[in-house]
Order: C-alpha cells, then structure tokens, then sequence
C-alpha cells in the first residue's frame, strides 16, 4: 500500500526523487519529530487539523525512535533499490495505491505492479498515505475481494420507524457548577433512568450523544409516552431535558441507523425548549384520534433538510 521499490531518481528510474527532495523530505520528517505537523500533514491531510489525531501521532511517533535514529532509518531505506527482487516474487500480490498520495507518486506503486509477477493493481482515489484515514470501507474491500475472491455485501434494509432524540438542558453549566465527579454519578443516574424507560416503552437505543440519547420505536405513541415517562423521571433528579420525535424512513444497516429522517429527528430535538417534546408533522397525522394534543409551532427551516416542515409541540395533560 502506497508503496515503492526505490525511492531516489535513477536514469533507468526516471519516477524517483531528486536528491534535493529526498534530503529535505528527510529533513520535514526529522523536524516534524519536534512539531509534529508536517510529516502528519503530509501523510493524512483528512485529519491533520485534527488535535486529538495529531497529539497521538506526534506521542506515538516520538516513543518510537528519536530524530538522530529517524534520520539514520530514513537515510537507509531512501536509498535501498529493491528492483532486481521484484520478479523474484512468486506470492500472490495485491499493490494499492492512492492516486494523490502526497509521501510517495503513484507512479512508484504501478511500477511494483508492473514488475511483480501476476500482481493485480488497484489505484483508489485520495490522497492519504495512511491505511486507516481516509476510505478506509474501500481499500478493506479490495483486500477482502483479493483474499476471498468476493468483496462483503453491505446490507442495507429501509423501514418506517419513530425517531427519538433527547438532550440535556443546561448541561455544560451544571457539570461546572456539581464539579466532575458529582456530575458524572448524575449522568450514570440519568443514563440508567432513560434506559430503564427505553425498556418499558419498547424502544431501542441507537446510541447516546454526550448527555443524550438517540432511539427508535414501532410506533409514534410509544415514543411519545417514552418522552413523557424520560422526562417526568430526570427532573426528579434535578435535571431538565428536551426532545425531539419524528417518523420516517430510516436504513438499518451492519453498523447503525442512517437516513434522511434521523437528521429530521436531530433538527427537531434541537428547537425544543427545556421541558419540551417537539415532534414533526408526520407525528401529528399519524395520532390523528389517538386522544394526544399537539400545539403548532410553525413551519421551520431544519438545517440540511429541504423544504420547510410543520413542528409540534406536545400538550400536556
């Protein structure tokens, strides 16, 4: 992956670095050991402004050699010519490559390609230098099709499910006022309430978002009284919580919940006030009878949704 034979340019190798590059190249990395920046930036421009990404890389890189070792290994492989070997090679061999990669041309992976017996080349675009930034779903592909013969089927199934958000009101300045420790022995008090609630109503919980929840239900109506229930039992912890429910389409796949109506749900939840249940127009006309009142807020613009949609609030008994 993102591989090269050689590295420095050659009259029979014409695809290599100037000696110039390849001394200031060594030279950006021996410096990055000190900032951290430029070789990462280099290597996984998606995530280079990334702090958390990059303090990691910097603590990992520094833990492995020093800059006088890194110079000396750099030194070595930049001028290691490994071209004769290549039609040595008799395993089955897969060379990917990213076309825009930044820390070796492209060129240098259809070379190995070329020059490896019965290697199969596969050219995927980006330019990250690192197998695991980047489209990460489509280089496990090619491996997976070349070690199995078949690439995994994604399985995707729609259904029309209730959408459920919840959120925490004020809660940046309570954590502050309770301190840490206290705060997180109410979270963990707020975390078990919802969920013991998501049990009761038969809701299923798609994941928690901070001090949130996000959930799916059959039926709009299990998720209203699920709403009532969540919130009548966190304000009896001093807590004070908004939500949002809407009904839509939805995909389940292997690894969550996606969808157009997930975001209505989101957008909903976030003009909720203290105390409040919003929900979307759809859940109105589907309780059309069922005994519930909803107050209406308006049509409102919902942030990278088309159109505008009607918003309700739910009118307590």
């Amino acid at each position: 992956f993102n591989a090269h034979a050689r590295t420095s340019w050659a009259e029979d190798y014409p695809i290599g670095a100037e000696p110039d590059q390849i001394r200031q190249r060594i030279d950006g990395i021996v410096e990055s050991f000190l900032t951290g920046d430029a070789a990462f930036g280099d290597a996984a421009p998606a995530v280079s402004d990334h702090d958390p990404v990059r303090e990691w890389w910097i603590r990992w890189r520094r833990r492995g050699a020093s800059p006088g070792t890194i110079r000396t290994l750099l030194t070595m492989s930049m001028a290691t010519d490994l071209r004769a070997l290549l039609s040595e090679v008799d395993a089955p061999t897969l060379v990917l490559h990213r076309s825009g990669s930044r820390t070796a041309s492209v060129n240098h992976g259809r070379y190995l390609a070329e020059h490896i017996p019965g290697a199969i080349y596969r050219e995927l675009p980006g330019d990250e230098s690192l197998f695991f930034v980047g489209d990460v779903d489509g280089l496990v592909d090619e491996i997976e099709e070349f070690l199995t013969g078949a690439r995994h089927v994604h399985r995707t199934k729609r259904v029309v499910s209730t959408i459920l958000f919840s959120d925490l009101v004020e809660s940046t300045s309570t954590a502050a006022r309770l301190g840490d420790e206290h705060w997180h022995d109410l979270l963990d008090a707020h975390n078990a309430a919802v969920r013991r609630q998501l049990e009761r109503f038969d809701g299923r919980e798609v994941a928690t978002t901070g001090d949130g929840f996000f959930a799916i239900f059959e039926g709009p109506a299990q998720a209203i009284r699920c709403a009532e229930a969540m919130r009548d039992v966190v304000a009896r912890l001093g807590l004070q919580m908004r939500i949002g429910i809407h009904t839509g389409q939805i995909e389940l796949t292997e690894t969550g919940v996606l969808g157009l109506g997930v975001h209505i749900g989101q957008r909903v939840s976030s003009l909720a006030s203290s105390g409040e249940i919003l929900v979307s127009r759809t859940v109105v006309d589907l309780l059309a009878g069922s005994g519930l009142a909803f107050d209406d807020r308006g049509e409102r613009q919902l942030k990278g949704v088309p159109g505008t949609w009607g918003v309700f609030a739910l009118r307590d008994d």
